[in-house]
């Protein structure tokens, strides 16, 4: 079994993300884009977009991928059992 991250390290990851997030936002803009998509595969990072105003446009849980009825996504982890279609208006 896996230990916890201490807080310190987890505020870290999360601030390293945001940035991420923030300097990907930034391009786009300075581009021009008026609008920005993105795919979400877990429930974390649509919790990191939901910070920056990103809304749903829809979901499709991972069990609904499949190929001659057999799913294409075995031993899902809960926390990632959806994948997020999302968008923002910049």
């Amino acid at each position: 079994m896996r230990g916890r991250r201490p807080k310190h390290e987890i505020r870290g990851l999360q601030r390293l993300k945001n940035q991420k997030v923030e300097k990907t936002i930034e391009m786009a803009k300075n581009k021009g884009a008026k609008y920005f998509d993105v795919t979400s595969v877990s429930h974390i990072t649509k919790k990191i977009l939901d910070e920056f105003s990103f809304k749903e446009i829809y979901t499709l849980p991972y069990a609904n991928f499949t190929e001659n009825g057999e799913k294409l996504f075995i031993n899902i982890k809960p926390e990632n059992d959806t994948c997020f279609y999302m968008a923002a208006k910049l």
